[in-house]
């Protein structure tokens, strides 16, 4: 009875190791805990609870695990050894051979910690230390993004190793003191301190993870992104390129988020001579916007254009056979849809003629179904209108009509039986249309 008075404490061990994570959630001291152990013992004398063997405190979606667990009431301590394992409810995973915890979760000391987030980045690093309740100091740590990204077992292609690493979770930020940048095992760059926002915060500008890169075509690459919170509403991620056997490709992403709409536009620019031997200017325009006229109407414009068939895929941008331009508008009735829109197709296959590709504008398609009547039945109503123009090749217009009744039955076994009946009217006009005597 001692012991399962005790349980409350083990929260605290919780708590500790929640701590360490900058995505955990909080504890709630209300929670329930739940525990099981091979066994366990209480010593009224010394005032110490024991739990022993395949441990597994459970509060609500975290999972503690360890050999032994052991509290000891007078000095207010809480202990974890052998295999410490924590389950976090947010997918990540804390590994320790040793957790200590005291002073109400202001204090505490981690041995042989590791740590796996849910995007399958790792961390790990001696021993983790936590301070005055709102900081978390680890020695001689090591981060990663990437475990065996090339195939080369367990060494990761680049990790950042720290002799010192504090996450103060009041000021949402982490700091790492003599820092180093390994590239498959080598040391590539150094700095004194670096520092950067903790996970929680969702918007902060900075420097991000670099990209390295490997190809006959460019070389070695690497692409550092910066990041620049302009406001609450905007944003701009600057990632130049920068290959060895290539001059730099300057790159970036500004998006905009607006009251009634969001814009987005990826812009590259850089000068080369891979097609011609003479350097030229290749580039390239990703841009996606959309707006909300009112609660039935919105409007778009999609631009996607590159300077030549190969630019994107040489670069890493991309690799479509078609880039497809947008300029569109649409309503939502109850039981009708009406969309106008307009195309222009950018060609990237090597066979691809840009002047025999078509522009289709415009193009209007409407849609009605009518409320079924007293017996199911409803009237539907389809009309659509396009043009097609080329600059080599046939063009044509064309109006299409397709009114139409149609009922369903459904008897009483669930079976459906529908009947329905339209009928079709097309207008086409055509002109520079191949004929079989050349015409």
């Amino acid at each position: 009875m001692g012991f399962m008075r005790s349980l409350p404490v083990f929260a605290i061990l919780l708590g500790l190791l929640a701590g360490v994570n900058a995505h955990a959630q909080t504890i709630d001291p209300d929670q329930p805990i739940l525990m099981t152990a091979d066994e366990l013992n209480f010593d009224e004398d010394l005032g110490t609870a024991t739990a022993r063997g395949n441990v597994e405190i459970v509060q609500g979606q975290r999972i503690l695990n360890a050999d032994a667990v052991t509290y000891n009431q007078r000095d207010d301590i809480v202990t974890a050894s052998g295999n410490v394992v924590l389950l976090e409810p947010t997918g990540e995973v804390i590994f320790a051979e040793f957790a200590e915890l005291s002073d109400d979760m202001r204090e505490g000391f981690l041995r042989g910690f590791r740590m796996l987030l849910n995007d399958d980045t790792r961390l790990a690093a001696v021993s983790a230390q936590r301070r005055g309740g709102t900081k978390t100091e680890l020695t001689r740590a090591a981060y990663s993004p990437c475990i065996d990204c090339l195939g080369f077992g367990d060494e990761p292609l680049w990790q950042v190793n720290a002799r010192r690493v504090v996450h103060d979770s009041e000021a949402k930020e982490v700091v790492y003191r003599d820092a180093t940048l390994e590239f498959l095992g080598l040391p590539v760059l150094y700095t004194p301190y670096l520092s950067h926002p903790d996970p929680s915060v969702k918007r902060k500008s900075g420097v991000l993870a670099p990209t390295f890169g490997v190809s006959s075509l460019l070389g070695s690459s690497i692409q550092t992104p910066y990041f620049w919170a302009i406001n609450r509403e905007s944003d701009l991620t600057f990632d130049p390129i920068f290959a060895t056997d290539n001059l730099p490709v300057l790159t970036g992403e500004y998006r905009h988020r607006f009251a009634d709409g969001e814009h987005r536009t990826r812009l590259s620019a850089t000068q080369d001579d891979a097609q011609n031997g003479s350097d030229r200017f290749r580039g390239h325009i990703d841009s996606e916007t959309r707006f909300s006229i009112s609660e039935l109407w919105r409007w778009g414009l999609d631009v996607k254009l590159a300077s030549d068939d190969t630019y994107q895929q040489r670069y890493g941008f991309s690799n479509p056979d078609t880039l497809t331009n947008r300029l569109f508008a649409e309503g939502f009735g109850s039981r009708s849809y009406a969309v106008g829109e307009a195309y222009y197709f950018q060609g990237l296959r090597e066979e691809d003629d840009q002047d025999e590709i078509p522009i289709v504008a415009p193009k209007f398609n409407y849609n009605y179904v009518s409320d079924p009547n007293s017996f199911g039945g409803m009237t539907t109503f389809d009309g659509n209108l396009q043009a097609l123009s080329r600059e080599q090749g046939a063009s044509s217009q064309k109006i299409s009509i397709i009114p139409g009744w149609q009922i369903s039955h459904t008897d009483s076994l669930g079976t459906i039986t529908s009947f329905r009946t339209s009928i079709q009217g097309d207008i086409y006009n055509t002109h520079d249309v191949p004929t079989p005597t050349g015409a």
